[in-house]
């Protein structure tokens, strides 16, 4: 009986220092980010991606990490379009959040296009993301729904 009850408690501990090992190193990772350590910034970003209390500041430069895959060493062979996507959905969530420099990401990508995943350049969602853009602090309460609103409006 003694065995099973110390068999617990190290499964316990061994789960609890996992979760532990996969936490979002946000701090580190965006002074990381801010120094130029790029490789370093990346591997104590990564967990934030799945992180619901990520802050914006680390979902955003996670998206540029990820936009710039193929010059981290170590991630060359990576399909390009994996990155581009997983930097768009990250930079939306962190526009979301209220997060300027993602959101003017997105201003971009719509103003422009984004051939890699297929965004054509359109004016009236990008006059919109704009306006919210311009006027970031004031809709900070709604933003996500009106960031949705202007995704969705029509060619």
């Amino acid at each position: 009986m003694p065995i099973r009850y110390l068999m617990c408690i190290i499964w316990i501990v061994a789960a609890a220092s996992c979760e532990n090992s996969l936490s979002c190193e946000q701090d580190e990772g965006l002074r990381s980010f801010q120094d130029g350590n790029w490789p370093l910034a990346f591997e104590q970003l990564q967990s934030c991606e799945n992180d619901p209390h990520a802050l914006p500041e680390a979902l955003g430069a996670l998206g540029v990490l990820y936009a710039q895959l193929d010059v981290l060493q170590g991630y060359e062979d990576r399909d390009p379009t994996e990155g581009a996507r997983r930097a768009y959905d990250l930079w939306l969530r962190a526009s979301k959040m209220g997060h300027k420099d993602s959101l003017d990401m997105l201003v971009s990508f719509h103003a422009d296009g984004l051939d890699i995943l297929g965004i054509k350049p359109n004016q009236v969602i990008y006059r919109c993301l704009d306006s919210l853009s311009t006027d970031i602090s004031l809709q900070s309460e709604n933003l996500s729904q009106e960031i949705d609103k202007c995704l969705a409006s029509p060619n």
